[in-house]
């Protein structure tokens, strides 16, 4: 299959594309290169291939669930200029009128 400059203008006005005149023949050959590209694969033997569950069939190394690091909540605040509660307090960068 070859598409025209036909083609590709009807694809760009059902895309709702607009296309500089000039660009048209370049895109025209850059959908026939991605069209030639799968008919190759088409032809591909892929007979003996076995079917993939995932395209990564590697096991995931899994590691035990437990607490590595202890709560710093208390040692941070205590280094914050302003605080209220467990909110840091920061000055207002934005103004709104």
């Amino acid at each position: 299959m070859t598409i025209t400059r036909q083609d590709v203008e009807q694809i760009a006005a059902l895309a709702k594309l607009r296309l500089a005149p000039k660009d048209i023949d370049s895109v025209r050959d850059s959908l026939n290169q991605v069209l030639s590209l799968v008919d190759r694969i088409q032809t591909a033997d892929v007979a003996a291939v076995v079917p993939m569950r995932h395209p990564r069939d590697a096991t995931q190394s899994l590691r035990a669930d437990r607490v590595s690091e202890s709560s710093r909540k208390a040692e941070l605040m205590a280094l914050a200029p302003a605080t209220d509660g467990d909110y840091y307090l920061v000055p207002k960068v934005v103004d709104t009128e």
